[in-house]
């Protein structure tokens, strides 16, 4: 889990809505598939699910790699939203916003 710190730096934001809700849903998934073993708990998607670099060339750079189908999934998914819309999908997984 990361800090809440970065979240905090990032404006706390909390945004809402469908997209979000899909995209926390997608998170899940990908995390439940990297569990065990001590493997990063967001597979391919490491940098951005683990480390909050939410930004587009991270993405892109994930979206590179041979990923599992639900990676690919959640990475072009969440690469379609805003930074803002990441940020919240990531506070929410996290536990930072409750709704």
């Amino acid at each position: 889990m990361m800090c809440r710190e970065c979240w905090i730096v990032t404006g706390s934001v909390a945004l809402d809505g469908e997209r979000v809700a899909r995209g926390v849903e997608l998170v899940e998934r990908v995390r439940a598939q990297r569990h065990c073993c001590g493997a990063a708990r967001g597979g391919g998607l490491h940098v951005v699910l683990d480390d909050w670099n939410v930004e587009d060339e991270s993405l892109d750079w994930c979206l590179a790699l041979d990923l599992t189908d639900v990676e690919r999934e959640c990475g072009e998914w969440l690469r379609a939203l805003t930074v803002a819309e990441r940020v919240s999908i990531l506070a929410r997984v996290e536990g930072f916003v409750v709704t």
